[in-house]
């Protein structure tokens, strides 16, 4: 993996990609030349495209080669290919959204998926050991249904699970009438506490992995592979199983539900329930019949009660369409449900509308209603339901991995998570930068000081070229130390889309950063070098500048949390921001970038930039901070602790008068003329009081610093006369 990822950064799109021979057969076997859509889904953001030529399909999708594809498992209705989608792959956008196969949009049901899914985690791969089980679950179903007269099904791996693909020939409204109720009952009676037969599968409309690309679950680690999805086991005459056998055996399963017609809303129900609250349920039942009977929004739009279905729970009446979005349609559309507690839940399982809640819907159907006012049916019904909702919890309840302190990479300077490490230019952050990462790879102490947890690193190089990198390593002598290297130009067009910082966790920069880790756990810390190079230029358009900064990083620093990794971001002080007291302040930027880090490192110098003297000022979000002096050698290149010599500072007039003279610590500081601290601690003039003064700070300073808390600025320029700057930096 080393070998492969130091070829260079082009390879890493290509060590995941889909299997094209695979996709081109899967197309031929499922669909025999007939159109089909291709679906790609990250976040909110779908892709669809429309295609014949299976060929032109496979171009379409290379630019989604490490994603999980999926295909539209019926064929769509001919029209459908008149659609903006058609042989090429759009991505919907705000302004483009991208209209998709509905349930309405199918000719003809050909496929019964049945898909076992192992329960684990979500958001994660299975387990070779849950996947074991999903295998042997599938050949129980697969004995049992053949026994009872099915024709032989293909058999798949989805990935994290097993599907079997049965033929049939029957209209739409069979995959209500009939899909949906077998999926049902084989769920209730083969479903178990390890594995899952997904009863949401049933729609007419239904997509499924594309066999022959990745299932891309979580992150990529040795318990829980990335796999690629393919075709098993094709019979060679694949054969329809006919709609009545379907029928006997949902019947012999003997699922527990009943189907009413749209006509039968009413209060009657009660009988039916398992109530637990009858008099919200009653008052609710009301509430729903009253705003579904000639609801004008309803007749507006051409909504209606399609159907309506019950059990001990609840009852679920589903809506010809969403409310929100009219071409979201059939059964995973729109459905209003009520509780046998008298809660009532809207749902629409549309990516796009899955955030819409029984509020929203309510307010489009009773716009009288105010949605401030307080009301049964809208506030919770159980106080530890409510609170468990929102994620609460006491402190005695937490189990001791979750107590654990924070894990630091660097004891007590480098947390898992993100990190800004800042000065001014010039200040050598980047041998800085280079010797934590050489000492984390060799496990050994930074600074001779902090402790390192060893592990690979990744310096993301965007200042510099392969020349001084090379020249950098081979003056420090960690020219054989394994850290990995990588230049690139996050505004070049070509590089942008690996190496800029974005709000899109799937993109740029912090896929490329997720996409290494997964690959090759061991590499915990990345080292930004710098910030502002990844972030490039951003158009703020009149936003807020902080809610711009926290933007960006916020999604940088949840994906180090998610991972457990260290991101490490090198950044410049504002201009003129050197000497603020508060060492935030002192970031270009705003707040923001602070408020987002879970530790900030300024590298400040102490002295002229060629007597290598500076202090580190460290504050963790979770741990003491502190500050340390360092000296730069120039030998050997590297940073080391320094320790200033004790000296009787009384007989020094000026460093006597700035400690005599220290400003508040509430200031930024005070700026002193050359002349007028001159003659405050000599009491006469000279001519040029500028060098004698510069240079006694010079021999001073550190002893400012260490023993008295004065920080002192020279050269600083203020109403139009040179001087210093003496800030309070005790804490």
């Amino acid at each position: 993996m080393q070998a492969l990822m130091k070829r260079g950064m082009r390879t890493m799109d290509n060590i995941i990609h889909f299997d094209r021979q695979e996709i081109l057969r899967t197309l031929d076997i499922l669909f025999n030349g007939e159109m089909v859509e291709i679906r790609q889904m990250d976040g909110k953001r779908i892709s669809s495209g429309y295609f014949k030529d299976y060929n032109r399909l496979i171009d379409q999708i290379e630019r989604f080669s490490n994603k999980t594809l999926y295909v539209t498992l019926n064929t769509p209705s001919e029209g459908c290919y008149a659609r903006p989608q058609h042989e090429q792959m759009i991505t919907s956008s705000y302004d483009r959204p991208v209209i998709a196969t509905a349930d309405k949009d199918i000719a003809r049901l050909k496929w019964i998926l049945i898909d076992f899914d192992p329960k684990r985690v979500s958001g994660t791969s299975a387990s070779d050991d849950e996947k074991q089980k999903a295998f042997d679950k599938r050949g129980e179903v697969y004995n049992y249904l053949t026994e009872k007269g099915f024709a032989n099904p293909i058999w798949a791996d989805s990935g994290n699970g097993f599907h079997l693909l049965y033929r049939i020939d029957a209209d739409p409204s069979e995959a209500t009438e009939t899909v949906k109720p077998f999926l049902h009952a084989l769920a209730n009676r083969f479903s178990d506490d390890v594995i899952d037969i997904d009863e949401t599968v049933y729609n007419a409309a239904r997509i499924t992995k594309l066999y022959g690309s990745w299932a891309t679950k979580g992150s990529n680690t040795q318990e829980r592979p990335w796999r690629m999805s393919r075709l098993e086991i094709v019979p060679q005459n694949i054969e329809a199983t006919p709609l009545e056998i379907i029928k006997t055996v949902t019947a012999e399963l003997n699922p527990t539900q009943t189907t009413k017609s749209a006509d039968t809303i009413s209060k009657t129900k009660l009988d039916t329930y398992t109530v637990t609250d009858a008099d919200a349920f009653e008052r609710n039942c009301n509430l729903v019949e009253r705003l579904l009977k000639d609801n004008p929004y309803l007749e507006k739009t051409d909504n209606e009660v399609a159907r309506i279905e019950t059990d001990n729970e609840k009852q679920i009446i589903f809506l010809t369409h969403c409310l929100f979005d009219h071409t979201h349609v059939g059964t995973s559309a729109a459905i209003l449900i009520y509780r046998n507690n008298g809660a009532i839940v809207y749902r629409c399982l549309h990516n796009s509308c899955n955030d819409k809640t029984w509020k929203d819907a309510r307010a489009l159907l009773d716009p009288d209603h105010k949605a401030s006012r307080t009301s049964v049916d809208d506030d919770p019904t159980d106080i530890d339901d409510f609170l468990k909702s929102i994620g609460a919890y006491h402190v005695a309840d937490l189990t001791e991995e979750e107590r654990e302190p924070p894990e630091f990479i660097v004891d007590g300077l480098i947390p898992v998570g993100l990190t800004f490490l800042a000065g001014a230019p010039k200040v050598r952050k980047s041998f800085m930068a280079l010797q934590m990462a050489a000492d984390i790879t060799a496990g050994s102490k930074f600074l001779d000081r902090f402790a390192t947890t060893k592990c690979g690193v990744v310096y993301f190089d965007f200042e510099g070229s392969k020349s001084r990198s090379s020249k950098r390593a081979e003056a420090m002598g960690i020219t054989d130390t394994p850290v990995l290297i990588v230049h690139g130009n996050a505004s070049n067009k070509d590089d942008k889309r690996k190496f800029q910082i974005t709000e899109d966790a799937d993109s740029g920069l912090l896929k490329t950063i997720k996409t290494m880790h997964n690959l090759n756990p061991s590499i915990r810390v990345f080292i930004i070098d710098t910030y502002s190079r990844a972030r490039g230029r951003i158009r703020t358009l009149g936003a807020n500048a902080y809610d711009v900064d926290v933007d960006i990083l916020e999604p940088l620093q949840r994906l180090a949390i998610n991972e457990k990794i260290a991101i490490i971001c090198i950044h410049h002080y504002k201009k003129g921001g050197g000497m603020a007291a508060d060492g935030f302040e002192r970031l270009n930027g705003t707040m923001g970038i602070s408020g987002s880090a879970d530790c900030v490192i300024t590298l400040n110098l102490d002295g002229d930039r060629t007597d290598g003297k500076a202090i580190i000022e460290y504050t963790p979000r979770d741990a003491i901070g502190g500050e340390l002096n360092v000296l730069f050698n120039p030998m050997s290149c590297r940073w080391g602790q320094y320790t200033a010599e004790e000296r009787d500072i009384n007989g020094a007039p000026i460093p006597r008068f700035l400690i005599d003279h220290m400003p508040p610590k509430a200031q930024t500081g005070d700026f002193y003329s050359y002349d007028t601290i001159y003659k405050s601690a000599y009491h006469c003039a000279v001519e040029e009081p500028s060098k004698t003064v510069q240079s006694v700070i010079a021999e001073w300073r550190d002893e400012l610093y260490l023993k008295h808390g004065i920080a002192v600025q020279v050269g600083v320029r203020y109403d139009g006369k040179r001087g210093i700057r003496a800030t309070n930096c005790k804490v």
